[in-house]
């Protein structure tokens, strides 16, 4: 530690008691009038002249000695301050000079100070041992520190598929636009890791410097929520494909199925379809799209001018 703060002590002369004034360093802090008003009223001295004080500290450029009173004291020893955050994260000292012919305070004395103004936690040992080898004054000085909570985590679910599906067309490589690849399928395949369950983070509480516990953010759980033909593994943690077909999010439900149906037109609003399995169409197949399936194909509509490709048959 360095000394660049203005501070002051206080000394015993034959005709009263004096206050030594010594100004701050470049980087440093000047005396505050406030505070050295504390300090006095802390120590019951009155200064006798208190303009001459205040005109003394404002205009503080070298060491200045100015009388406070014709009494004499006795010797007062190394004495400091203690400030608390409001939230308790932090306890802030500040040590003041003792006067001439004053004790110098030791390691327990400066805990005994902090300990009876409330400090029960975080003292920063490597800081007392600082100051004890360079004594800095009216230098606020951060001797504790709380132990800071350690924040959990919310279980959360990663989805191996695109789970966010968005009526997007198909760039070619000469800057055209196909119409009739929409890719709006998340295919799969049987044993297909579909999702995943990233398992809660409790955290852990910290501690303030008055000892009180700071309580870390709730976290949340979650689980894997799925239909029928996927399964979990046996701790629960993974979800598997049970089929080759497609997969979809309804809510927050990872749903599986190896039938794909379509409750609209196949048109520029679906785009051609190629799919693993059977496919089932509520509406109409419009002029110039294509539908292939390994399983049947469903028309419950018209078909357009359009082509239909099955494994299985169509109806």
């Amino acid at each position: 530690m360095e000394q660049k703060n203005g501070y002051f002590y206080l000394m015993h002369k034959n005709d009263g008691t004096y206050l030594k004034l010594i100004p701050n360093q470049i980087g440093g802090d000047r005396i505050k009038i406030d505070d050295l008003r504390l300090y006095l009223a802390e120590k019951r001295i009155v200064e006798e002249d208190t303009v001459a004080l205040v005109r003394a500290v404002n205009n503080l450029y070298e060491v200045q000695e100015v009388k406070l009173t014709s009494q004499m004291i006795m010797p007062e020893k190394e004495s400091m301050s203690i400030q608390f955050s409001p939230d308790g994260l932090t306890a802030t000292a500040k040590f003041y000079a003792p006067s001439e012919q004053g004790a110098l305070m030791n390691r327990n004395d400066i805990i005994s100070v902090a300990v009876a103004k409330g400090m029960k936690f975080g003292l920063i040992e490597e800081v007392i041992d600082e100051f004890l080898a360079n004594r800095v004054y009216c230098t606020n000085i951060v001797i504790a520190k709380a132990l800071l909570p350690v924040e959990g985590s919310d279980a959360r679910v990663i989805y191996h598929f695109n789970n966010t599906v968005t009526r997007k067309p198909k760039m070619n490589e000469d800057g055209s636009v196909d119409f009739h690849q929409l890719e709006l399928i998340n295919h799969i395949k049987k044993g297909d890791l579909l999702a995943e369950l990233v398992p809660m983070v409790p955290g852990k509480p910290g501690i303030d410097v008055f000892g009180k516990l700071i309580k870390q953010k709730p976290v949340h759980n979650c689980i894997l929520k799925h239909g029928p033909k996927s399964s979990l593994s046996e701790d629960g943690m993974k979800l598997f494909s049970e089929v080759e077909g497609h997969v979809y999010l309804s809510g927050d439900k990872v749903m599986v199925s190896d039938v794909y149906e379509i409750h609209s037109d196949i048109d520029l609003s679906t785009g051609d379809v190629d799919y693993a399995g059977s496919v089932m169409i509520k509406g109409n197949v419009r002029t110039g799209f294509t539908v292939k399936a390994r399983g049947t194909i469903f028309v419950e509509g018209v078909v357009e001018g359009a082509t239909l490709i099955s494994d299985a048959g169509i109806v």
